[in-house]
C-alpha cells in the first residue's frame, strides 16, 4: 500500500519531544505552519505538489533531519518580518551540508517567495530546476555555514535582495541571479562559476578563495577588498563598472571567451582597483585589453606597471593598456599603448603655475624648474611612461635637475602645487 503521510494536517497532530511538531510525505492541499506548533521536525522528504501552497508563518522554525529535503512543485511561501524570522536549520548538528536543502521544480511551476528567512548548514539552502517555470525571490535572508546557499538556474531571474552570506562554501552557483544590496563575508566563495548573474551595491570581503568567479553579468557598484582574489573570470568575466577592489591579493583575473567568431574579454571601466598585493590586474587571456578609465590610486608608474601581469611577464598573454592617473584619481596623466611601443601624454599644458618654469628645453646635463614656493610635486616621466624621477627636496627657488644619464628622447615633466594645479610640459633630452 502506498503511504502518503502529512502529519501536519491531520486533525490529532503527533508531538514528538518538547514542542516538536514532525512533518513528512506529499502536500496536496493549502497548508500553513503555524508558529503556535514550531518548531516543526522533518523526518522525511516534504512534497508540495502542483497547485498547492504551503504557507510558513514569521517566527516558525524548520528543522530537518540529516539528508532530508522540502521540495517545492507547487508554491511555498516564507515571510517573516525583521523581529520574527524564519528558519531552516539542522536538527542533528552544525555541520555543513547535513540536510539537502529546498528544490523548487520550476519545470512543474514551483515556485518561492523568502523574506527574513534564515538558512543554515544545508546541502544547498536553495536550488532551482530548470527551466522557464515560476519566479523565485529572496529578500533580508541570511544564509550561513552551507554548502551553497543558493544554486541551479531557471532562465528566469532570482530576485537576491539585502541578504546576508557568510561562512558558506560557495554562496551563489550556475546562473540567473540578480543581486542588490548584499553582503557577503568570510566564505570561500561568494560567486562560483556563475553566468548571467548581476550584482550591485554588494560587499565582498574576507574570502578565502575567490569572492567573484564569474562570467556572463555585470559587476556594478560594489566593494571588493580584503580577499584572496577579488573577481576572476569564468568563461569572459563579469562586466566591471564602478566598483572598488582594493587590498585583495590579486584585484581582478581577466580571460577571453571565443564565441566560434572573435575572443571577447568582459570591460572593466570607471573603477578604483588600488592596493592589491600580488597584482591588481592579472591578464590570463591572449587578447590586448584596455582599461583606460581605472584608478590605480597612485601616480608612480613603476608601481602600477608592476602591479598589472601581462605580455611583459608572460610572452603567451595579451597587453594591458591603462591610463595612469594622480594619487586623488582626479586627472589623466598619459595613456599606455604597448603593443605600438608608446605613451600618450594627456593635458600636456600649462594650466597656471607658471609657462616658463622649466628650461632649457631641449637640455643635455641639466633641467632647471623655477619655485615659487607653492610646488609640492615634482615628477619626471619617460616616453613610456615609466617614472623616472620623483623629486622631493622643494625648498630653493631654483631646481636643478642631473638628467645626463637620460636616453635621448621626449620627457614629460609634471609640476603640481598646493591648490592641486598641474603643469605638464614635453621636454626634449639630447646629447
Amino acid at each position: 500500500m502506498k503511504k502518503l503521510v502529512l502529519l501536519i494536517v491531520l486533525s490529532t497532530l503527533i508531538v514528538v519531544g518538547f514542542g516538536q511538531t514532525p512533518i513528512e510525505g506529499m502536500i496536496n492541499s493549502d497548508v500553513t505552519l503555524t508558529k503556535e506548533k514550531s518548531p516543526y521536525l522533518v523526518t522525511g522528504d516534504v512534497v508540495v505538489f502542483p497547485k498547492w501552497q504551503l504557507t510558513i508563518e514569521p517566527g516558525v522554525e524548520v528543522r530537518f533531519g540529516n539528508g532530508f529535503r522540502l521540495q517545492i512543485r507547487g508554491t511555498l511561501v516564507a515571510l517573516g518580518t525583521e523581529t520574527d524570522s524564519i528558519s531552516f536549520i539542522s536538527h542533528t548538528g552544525t555541520t555543513k551540508g547535513l540536510w539537502y536543502g529546498i528544490d523548487i521544480l520550476n519545470t512543474l511551476g514551483g515556485n518561492a517567495s523568502f523574506d527574513y528567512c534564515n538558512f543554515s548548514h544545508a546541502s544547498t539552502a536553495i536550488k532551482e530546476e530548470c527551466c522557464w517555470g515560476g519566479v523565485d525571490k529572496v529578500k533580508n535572508s541570511r544564509f550561513t555555514f552551507n554548502t551553497t546557499a543558493l544554486g541551479g538556474y531557471t532562465g528566469n531571474s532570482m530576485l537576491v535582495e539585502n541578504c546576508y552570506f557568510a561562512n558558506n562554501e560557495k554562496c551563489i552557483t550556475n546562473a540567473d541571479k540578480m543581486v542588490n544590496h548584499c553582503i557577503f563575508e568570510n566564505n570561500e566563495y561568494g560567486l562560483y562559476m556563475t553566468e548571467r548573474v548581476s550584482v550591485s551595491h554588494s560587499t565582498f570581503t574576507n574570502h578565502s578563495k575567490v569572492a567573484l568567479y564569474g562570467g556572463r553579468g555585470n559587476l556594478t557598484n560594489c566593494i571588493v577588498t580584503d580577499n584572496n582574489i577579488g573577481v576572476r573570470a569564468f568563461y569572459e568575466g563579469l562586466e566591471i563598472d564602478n566598483c572598488d577592489i582594493s587590498n585583495n591579493q590579486v584585484g581582478v583575473e581577466l580571460d577571453a571567451y571565443y564565441n566560434g567568431t572573435f575572443w571577447y574579454v568582459a570591460p572593466v571601466a570607471n573603477s578604483k582597483i588600488c592596493n592589491n598585493a600580488q597584482y591588481n590586474v592579472k591578464n590570463n587571456s591572449i587578447c590586448d585589453v584596455d582599461i583606460y578609465t581605472v584608478c590605480w590610486c597612485t601616480s608612480d608608474s613603476t608601481t602600477v606597471e608592476n602591479l598589472i601581469y601581462d605580455a611583459y611577464d608572460n610572452l603567451y598573454v595579451g597587453f594591458v593598456n591603462y591610463t595612469l592617473f594622480t594619487d586623488d584619481c582626479s586627472r589623466a596623466i598619459f595613456k599606455t599603448h604597448k603593443a605600438e611601443g608608446y605613451v600618450e601624454y594627456l593635458s600636456v599644458q600649462d594650466v597656471g603655475i607658471n609657462a616658463n618654469a622649466i628650461y632649457p628645453n631641449p637640455a643635455s646635463s641639466t633641467l632647471f624648474i623655477k619655485n615659487d614656493g607653492t610646488l609640492t610635486d615634482v615628477r619626471i616621466y619617460d616616453n613610456m611612461g615609466r617614472l623616472v624621477i620623483n623629486y622631493v627636496e622643494l625648498d630653493n627657488e631654483v631646481i636643478e635637475l642631473n638628467v645626463s644619464d637620460f636616453s635621448p628622447g621626449l620627457y614629460v615633466v609634471r609640476l603640481m602645487n598646493r591648490e592641486n594645479k598641474i603643469e605638464a610640459k614635453k621636454v626634449i633630452i639630447t646629447r
